[in-house]
């Protein structure tokens, strides 16, 4: 009642505040008549010797309604509730892995294909147990690459030309 109270002091004065409050008493409270006009003349009074009226941040507005920070994701008011750090970032990691499913399903879509597919190229310095440095050092690359050629050598590299050249006919 007191949220609402500031609202309308907020919005309409503070004149019009014990006709509202009596108006939204009967819709969404039980508490007796006279009990609400008593609310009200000190929400007058007080509005008026400030000025302002309440100021509520998110943490006073969670107090005044009784909330803790469960019963508040449990009626779906997260947004009202203040936040720790721990909260923030779980929330930040769930909306990452929200966006990188829906880039994946979006590149799928245009015809991307993922790169699990692909195979990766052969590492044989890692079954040997040395760095990729020491394997090309060591010159090991020359004695496995004419092992893994697509293609054979051609005759000209080869010397299987005869002594004279090339001859067209």
């Amino acid at each position: 009642m007191f949220i609402y109270a500031t609202f309308l002091v907020r919005s309409t004065g503070a004149d019009a505040l014990p006709d509202a409050l009596l108006a939204f008493n009967r819709r969404h409270s039980d508490l007796p008549p006279r009990e609400v006009e008593q609310i009200a003349k000190s929400l007058v009074q007080k509005f008026r010797s400030d000025g302002i009226g309440y100021r509520y941040s998110i943490r006073g507005i969670c107090e005044e309604l009784g909330l803790s920070y469960e019963e508040a994701c449990a009626a779906g008011l997260t947004h009202l509730m203040p936040q720790n750090a721990a909260v923030r970032e779980a929330r930040r990691q769930r909306k990452r892995e929200r966006d990188k499913e829906r880039q994946q399903r979006l590149r799928l879509s245009q015809g991307c294909r993922p790169r699990s597919g692909t195979a990766d190229p052969p590492k044989p310095w890692l079954t040997l147990g040395m760095s990729r440095a020491t394997w090309y050092r060591r010159g090991l690359h020359r004695c496995t690459r004419t092992d893994e050629r697509e293609t054979d050598p051609s005759p000209a590299t080869d010397g299987g030309l005869p002594a004279d050249g090339l001859k067209i006919s």
